[in-house]
């Protein structure tokens, strides 16, 4: 069987070419590979503006979801949630163009948009096809249908990942008071397991609100933002949806001075201060 897909680990991704650091290495390559690498260094006006004169152009999926994804890194979610429509429209049969779109919807707080969604996408294309199962979840539990969400959690098959994070929510549903260790010990267990780092292990390490161990891990990943980190600096998130992380809260130990950087102004300072309050490793 199939293992279901975490959405939410593609969240913590740009879907883009490849990572390029430098702005002379992406003069060599595609327009995607320079707006990624732009946006890598802090340039997020240039990189935009590469997205955008491409699109005009004419594009394919990846160029869609990516700028999309560009969107919502910065903040942009209802941008963000406009250009995966027109993604979903344009490309239907795309797995990832449904999976982000869902997500968008959870994170604006339109649950019943994320619950249709998933729902006709797996009645027409199957279990397998759809991406979202864990935005799934939380279009329910946060929604206040939490029979239904115990009940989708309950399934068999969900990968590892996936089992772990439901079991973390449910846990703080649950308000039992050792969710976060929980986590903590179900990460470890599989970082030890597999012998590797992945960024969705770093995520819940934070997720549990233990900055330490996030740090020395995702100094074996490539350096990019959390994204649930972010998702606090955006007036335009459901709170019902922040609810799920309480405790990555503390961790923004001068919330108010980093949503101010974030909210009103351009290119480095967002970044600078989100690195600032999580030590520069993500």
């Amino acid at each position: 069987m199939r293992k279901y897909c975490a959405l939410c680990t593609f969240l913590l991704f740009f879907t883009m070419a490849p990572c390029l650091s430098a702005h002379n290495s992406a003069q060599e390559n595609s327009p995607l590979d320079r707006a990624q690498a732009y946006f890598d260094s802090g340039d997020w006006v240039k990189s935009e503006q590469i997205m955008r004169d491409l699109l005009s152009k004419g594009s394919d999926v990846k160029a869609e979801l990516a700028y999309g994804a560009m969107l919502r890194h910065r903040g942009r979610f209802t941008e963000s949630l406009i250009q995966f429509q027109r993604s979903f429209e344009r490309y239907p049969d795309v797995q990832l163009a449904h999976g982000y779109l869902l997500n968008a919807y959870v994170i604006l707080g339109r649950f019943s948009e994320a619950r249709e969604l998933f729902e006709r996408v797996i009645a027409e294309k199957g279990f397998d096809f759809m991406f979202g199962t864990e935005a799934y979840f939380i279009a329910l539990a946060a929604d206040g249908r939490m029979q239904e969400a115990r009940n989708f959690a309950a399934r068999q098959g969900f990968a590892p990942l996936v089992r772990m994070r439901f079991d973390f929510y449910l846990n703080r549903i649950d308000k039992d008071p050792d969710a976060g260790k929980k986590l903590i010990v179900a990460t470890l267990a599989e970082i030890k397991e597999s012998g590797k780092v992945r960024y969705a292990q770093v995520e819940n390490l934070l997720m549990a609100g233990d900055l330490e161990k996030a740090r020395y891990y995702a100094s074996n990943i490539p350096k990019t933002l959390n994204l649930k980190m972010m998702l606090y600096l955006s007036d335009e998130v459901d709170q019902r949806c922040l609810a799920f992380y309480p405790d990555m809260l503390p961790l923004l130990n001068d919330l108010p001075k980093v949503r101010e950087n974030f909210l009103k102004n351009g290119r480095n300072l967002e970044v600078d201060a989100m690195q600032k309050e999580v030590g520069g490793e993500l």
